[in-house]
């Protein structure tokens, strides 16, 4: 029963998001960034940042993840987005699980990156 609940209420609430989501106004990468990980990661999918999260509890989200080694130079570089199980707790841990790089959908993928 919980499954076709899920399937009659939750399924329609998603398809809504990513419709509204796909008739939005476009905006270049770095201007879509913040509402893209607000509409699905937070909202939808509940990935929550520091800061969300009650005091002590580990957060799942840090958008501008540094990442020692991949910048310019062999600096320090970034993800858009890391995904994990973040925070100062037993159990919380610095090192991702998921890295994202985020691109607009007129974005060459196949091109080389600076």
């Amino acid at each position: 029963m919980e499954c076709l609940r899920y399937k009659a209420e939750r399924d329609s609430e998603l398809l809504a998001a990513l419709q509204r989501w796909d008739e939005r106004r476009f905006l270049k990468e770095t201007s879509d960034e913040v509402g893209f990980i607000d509409h699905f990661f937070k909202r939808l999918w509940n990935y929550r940042a520091n800061g969300e999260v009650e005091n002590g509890q580990p957060f799942s989200l840090w958008p501008k993840f540094p990442v020692i080694g991949a910048g310019e130079r062999g600096g320090t570089g970034q993800a858009d987005l890391a995904l994990g199980y973040f925070g100062s707790v037993p159990g919380g841990t610095e090192i991702p699980q998921v890295l994202c790089e985020l691109k607009d959908i007129r974005s060459g993928l196949d091109a080389p990156q600076h």
